[in-house]
């Protein structure tokens, strides 16, 4: 009797883990695999021909750890790999999702096609694992979000949640000339009129990895992902004359022009901000002009504890994060700590060894740090 109701709720079990699976199957995943969160093991339940040779999901003795970093190599854009890599580490999952659950997490590959995948906890050391395309459903999604509803350039929520923190080549903040003119004589239709030419002449003036903004009111923002010093000053009196040519078919007797604040360097775009901004103030004098000027390197009285490193150890640490076996022969003596750090320049946290010690570069004791996310050495003050 005790072996027959044994057997019973074995099929029960059985019954409601098929049950999920199949609840799994139905969000139509080009992917689904099964894996054990202890013993690490993967089980290919649906796999279309790209992802087994992508992936390695053809090799039957795949381990979860294994399946995960491959696919986040070569599925993965660069950006989104941190995302992905946390929500499918066998300890969080543990941690954070029960049995029954399931969570998902919406990421782009390497030529930007949308995709999503999701975890279904089926079992109390199983989980389910599928991976799919979605990039029509997240693209107009995130359009409607991402896009502002006059001019369809970018909004403010998109440069505040995606691009406030991201490493920008140059920075440029403009605003209409003398806008308030053209609402008050000839209506706010016009004005509406005249930013939307306008967004149209600045996203035609740049390239596909640019980003055009439009940050509030006339303002726009203009972010050069990389773009040659040299090259600069042409690209904007493109944009500028652009601008100045545009012809309101509605309001033939309206003359828009616009003004630039232009920052040049390799840093965050919120920290480049407030320098545009007041060279776009310079511009505003004189209206219908631009004003470019690099960013001004980081001094240590501007970074309170942090300092850019010399030449002499610049040498050194380009290299890249080593271990204590691979430790320069320049910083001999010095102590591998495990400590981390947020980049001052680009805000990601910083993974690997930075070394401790006399820093003789610079006459202090410091720590000293390789971010690979923006491939910048810096040290920080003990």
């Amino acid at each position: 009797m005790c072996d027959d109701a044994n057997t019973m709720e074995a099929l029960r079990e059985e019954n409601q883990r098929l049950r999920r699976i199949i609840g799994a199957l139905m969000h139509d995943y080009m992917t689904l695999c099964e894996a054990n969160l202890l013993t690490k093991e993967v089980k290919v339940l649906w796999a279309v021909k790209s992802a087994l040779s992508r992936t390695g999901l053809a090799d039957k003795s795949l381990m979860w750890d294994k399946l995960v970093e491959q696919y986040i190599e070569h599925g993965v854009c660069y950006d989104d790999q941190p995302k992905v890599r946390r929500v499918l580490n066998r300890d969080f999952l543990r941690e954070n999702l029960n049995c029954g659950e399931n969570l998902k997490c919406e990421y782009r590959n390497e030529l930007g096609v949308y995709g999503e995948l999701r975890i279904f906890r089926i079992e109390e050391d199983s989980i389910l694992a599928g991976f799919t395309e979605k990039n029509a459903e997240i693209t107009e999604r995130i359009d409607k979000i991402y896009s502002d509803s006059l001019t369809r350039v970018k909004n403010r929520k998109y440069y505040d949640e995606m691009l406030a923190n991201k490493l920008c080549q140059a920075f440029v903040i403009a605003d209409l000339d003398h806008f308030k003119e053209v609402n008050d004589t000839y209506g706010h239709a016009c004005g509406d009129a005249a930013l939307t030419a306008v967004a149209q002449a600045l996203q035609a003036s740049v390239r596909d990895g640019d980003d055009v903004v439009r940050y509030g009111g006339d303002e726009f923002l203009i972010i050069f992902r990389n773009i040659a010093k040299e090259l600069l000053p042409g690209r904007m009196e493109t944009i500028r004359s652009a601008v100045e040519r545009i012809w309101l078919k509605e309001y033939p007797r309206v003359r828009i022009t616009m003004s630039f604040g232009v920052v040049y360097g390799n840093e965050q775009a919120e920290t480049m901000l407030t320098a545009a901004d007041a060279l776009l103030y310079e511009s505003k004098q004189k209206r219908n002009s631009v004003t470019i000027r690099s960013f001004p390197r980081r001094s240590m009285k501007q970074s309170e504890n942090i300092i850019s490193l010399s030449d002499e150890m610049l040498d050194m640490v380009v290299g890249g994060v080593h271990t204590a076996d691979t430790l320069p022969s320049e910083w001999a003596g010095y102590k591998v700590s495990p400590n981390k750090h947020l980049c001052p320049y680009c805000n990601h946290q910083t993974d690997g060894y930075p070394f401790t010690g006399e820093c003789e570069s610079e006459g202090i004791g410091a720590v000293l740090f390789w971010c690979h996310e923006c491939a910048k050495p810096y040290a920080v003050v003990m």
